[in-house]
């Protein structure tokens, strides 16, 4: 027993810090988002209609569809395309296929989205306060730092879309960067971390993996330039090794698949200088500067706490002038060129000050359209610098007072302290929103699934309406549940990145449909009201009824209950389209 408490000391006093920065997150989770979402049987709040939606019913197809590759296809989304994967529907892969052999066990609504927010702010915590740990033993030092990663505005600010807040991956990676390599052992096991975090989030999000793989990359430039750990040509295959890593796990998840688009519109969504700075009117101390538009995927505040940090290292930094020139200023070159990259590369085609354009940027990535057009949301890519700047900051205070850790703890615990009163994330209400589909109460739709395969909307939903279609843009959501609840097939969806040219062939065929009316006997059809009007004189003259508003149809020939219902209950003419 005395042994057993001996260990278990030995264990909180080694890991008390980063468990302590991993508590911080969690609680400042649900401080924001509260207890309720930690729930799986709860799906309420994940049917609202936000991201989460979508991601949802990509692992809700993905759970009962069979094993197929590439490794996450759902060939009953957007059925019968058969270009969905989690992947495309943002549905966090690498959780998505953890999780589906132990579906069968798992509640019919069931989400995952919930505990993966808790534990990326978890993880925020114990990654910032791991950073900490490679500059101090000071427990309270290392959950201070923590804290303050835990509290960051971008983090918060991305809550709204679950697989982007795995962060920690960028807080990790830059925490390689200030870590000292002196053996090869050492140098090894950076470049297994860095790899593992590359391969992680390539099955997590895209924006991810590229920020990873570029931190991974500058990674192995500082191995060799700081630590002397290899020669350029050794730099070069461990940096041709980590995109092989990237390439393959996102091959393997279906990134590249036939029918997805590269994207178009780099930079739509992108940053601006003022973005460190900007608060955006969250800040009860700090001025704002309106942009012209929202630039809401530029964010990068990086919050009054860390500019009391920067303010108390630029202070520790007189009192230490005669010791910087001992600062290992060599480790930093190689994050600092990336950061300051990446942060130039999120402006986009265009640079902003404030609501004015100072400059136009295109011309620097004439011709790159393969590569720059997926990145639509580049403003992203200041993520980086942003924790880049906080993780030097506490570097530098814990580098300074490294003979007094409790100084530079108390100056940590202020920063996080001022930042939690003065920072004012605005999602009140985001996780109490009502489910679409409330106004569904028929049961007829709970049972649909015993005696159909298939529900189509009429003209379908891919990344929106078909031309003409006058459906509420939600609708996808609410019958793609219905349909993933009874393991049924649906025509509709949204995909990160669909083809145009097999969105508009999709809505090409179902025009046809209209005119001949000849429907899939297995296929109940949710058809707005112009559709409707020219089924019911085409040569099939399919049966049509109303549920809860919506017209329905489906084809003659089978003696089934929503037949039945149909013939006792035509269309009205005041149907909702």
């Amino acid at each position: 027993m005395r042994l057993h408490l001996t260990a278990l000391r030995t264990f909180f006093s080694k890991h008390g810090g980063v468990l302590a920065g991993a508590l911080v997150g969690f609680i400042w989770f649900v401080r924001c988002a509260g207890f309720q979402v930690l729930d799986p049987t709860d799906v309420g709040w994940v049917l609202s209609g936000e991201d989460w939606t979508q991601h949802f019913l990509g692992w809700a197809f993905f759970r009962h569809a069979p094993w197929a590759f590439p490794l996450g296809r759902i060939d009953g989304y957007l059925y019968p395309l058969g270009v969905a994967t989690v992947a495309m529907t943002d549905s966090n892969p690498w959780v998505s296929l953890l999780l589906k052999p132990i579906s069968p066990l798992l509640p019919a609504d069931f989400q995952f989205l919930g505990p993966w927010l808790a534990f990326c702010f978890a993880a925020q915590g114990a990654a910032g306060a791991w950073l900490a740990r490679t500059f101090t033993s000071n427990a309270f030092a290392q959950a201070a730092s923590g804290a303050l990663f835990a509290l960051s505005p971008v983090l918060i600010n991305r809550i709204g879309h679950d697989t982007l807040c795995a962060q920690f991956v960028l807080v990790l990676l830059i925490g390689l960067h200030l870590v000292r390599a002196p053996e090869r052992k050492v140098v090894r096991r950076h470049l297994g971390i860095a790899a593992g975090l590359v391969a992680f989030s390539a099955g997590v999000h895209p924006y991810l993996a590229a920020m990873a793989l570029a931190l991974a990359a500058a990674l192995v430039i500082k191995l060799a330039l700081a630590d002397r750990a290899f020669g350029w040509l050794g730099a070069g295959a461990a940096i041709g090794a980590l995109f092989a890593v990237a390439l393959l796990v996102s091959a393997l998840f279906g990134y590249f698949a036939p029918g997805v688009s590269a994207g178009i519109g780099f930079g739509y969504y992108n940053s601006a200088p003022l973005a460190l700075v900007n608060p955006r009117g969250l800040s009860h101390v700090l001025p704002s500067w309106a942009p012209e538009r929202e630039h809401y995927e530029g964010y990068g505040f990086l919050g009054l706490g860390v500019f009391l940090a920067m303010g108390a290292g630029a202070v520790s930094a007189w009192f230490r002038r005669k010791d910087l020139r001992r600062l290992p200023w060599r480790r930093t070159w190689a994050l600092a060129a990336i950061s300051f990259a990446l942060f130039f590369f999120s402006f986009g085609s265009q640079l902003r000050w404030g609501n004015r354009t100072l400059l136009d940027l295109s011309f620097l990535y004439r011709g790159l359209d393969m590569l720059t057009g997926a990145f639509r949301g580049s403003g992203r890519f200041v993520w980086v610098i942003h924790y880049a700047v906080i993780a030097c900051a506490v570097a530098f205070l814990l580098w300074a007072w490294r003979d007094r850790p409790r100084i530079a703890a108390a100056i940590l615990a202020s920063a996080a302290l001022a930042h939690a009163l003065d920072f004012m994330p605005r999602i009140e209400g985001v996780f109490s929103r009502a489910a679409l589909g409330r106004e569904l109460r028929s049961n007829l739709w709970d049972r649909i699934g015993t005696e159909y395969r298939h529900l189509a909307i009429l003209p379908p939903q891919i990344n929106g309406n078909c031309p003409g279609g006058l459906h509420a843009g939600t609708l996808h959501y609410v019958l793609g549940h219905i349909a993933a609840r009874q393991q049924m097939t649906i025509n509709s969806g949204y995909l990160a990145r669909v083809a145009p040219d097999m969105r508009r062939a999709t809505c090409e065929r179902a025009r046809e449909l209209v005119v001949t009316g000849e429907l899939d006997p297995q296929t109940v059809y949710v058809v707005d009201r112009p559709r409707l009007a020219r089924l019911l004189v085409s040569p099939g003259r399919p049966i049509c009824g109303v549920i809860d508003g919506y017209d329905v149809c489906v084809a003659r020939g089978r003696d089934t209950e929503l037949v039945r219902a149909f013939m006792r209950s035509p269309p009205a003419a005041g149907s909702v389209p």
